[in-house]
């Protein structure tokens, strides 16, 4: 039973297009909550209690904005590496198309072949 590897590139570069669009929709909204948020310059205030709530909110938000920018750049890597694929597969399938060609030139002409057979 023979089995068949079949790539839909233009197909795959979608999904890279995707990604890319995703990842540049995401570092927007980072960076707009990340302008609104110092826009309100800090409203807890500097007593006590506010400084409590900063000390617990500050940390959080910045980790959140920090994840937030580094699954943009995952999302962004991602669709490089899917673009690179899609350019290997394509490469690999043309240098395979150009083997036969030349291949079925040779055993027209009945020269030796790589396994050193010819055609009558």
């Amino acid at each position: 039973m023979s089995r068949r590897l079949s790539i839909d590139t233009d197909g795959v570069g979608a999904g890279a297009t995707g990604l890319r669009a995703a990842a540049a929709q995401l570092a927007s909204i980072i960076s707009t909550l990340d302008s609104g948020v110092d826009a309100q310059h800090q409203p807890w205030g500097d007593d006590k209690i506010g400084q409590g709530f900063a000390g617990q909110w500050v940390p959080s938000k910045n980790d959140l904005l920090d994840s937030g920018r580094d699954l943009a750049r995952v999302l962004e890597s991602a669709a490089d590496g899917i673009e690179t694929m899609a350019k290997g597969f394509t490469a690999t399938e043309d240098e395979n198309i150009d083997s036969l060609r030349g291949l079925h030139g040779d055993l027209s002409a009945g020269t030796p072949s790589a396994g050193g057979h010819r055609t009558a």
